[in-house]
């Protein structure tokens, strides 16, 4: 139940500073999906060792564990490759006021402390 949890909550004071909203952001919109913490050789049996978490053996209002799962070398990479983006392919997409439509229609309002080399 929501009122029953223990919430770490962090305030602070707002800032018109761009660079600090870009570097909060970017560790969420641009992380990678499979960090090096969670793939192992193992050696012995000629696998790669893939750490993820197990939602179909998740219990309600507890974190889901952790499970592992081995591959072969080259299925590992043919299956990492698939999550790799093509060079020329949007990452992001933008929605609210830094959509285009909502940009064009806004502009004018939006005040220039709030814009960024002319964005």
């Amino acid at each position: 139940m929501v009122k029953n949890k223990r919430w770490g909550v962090h305030n602070t004071k707002p800032t018109l500073d761009t660079r600090i909203l870009e570097k909060y952001l970017s560790r969420y919109i641009n992380r990678i999906a499979i960090s090096n913490s969670k793939v192992g050789w193992l050696k012995d049996q000629q696998k790669v060792k893939l750490i993820h978490n197990d939602y179909e053996n998740q219990k309600e209002g507890e974190s889901a564990p952790k499970t592992c799962k081995l591959f072969d070398p080259l299925l590992y990479i043919h299956q990492f490759m698939k999550h790799v983006l093509l060079p020329y392919f949007k990452k992001t997409r933008r929605y609210g006021i830094q959509s285009n439509a909502s940009k064009k229609k806004y502009r004018k309002l939006i005040s220039e402390e709030l814009t960024k080399e002319g964005a």
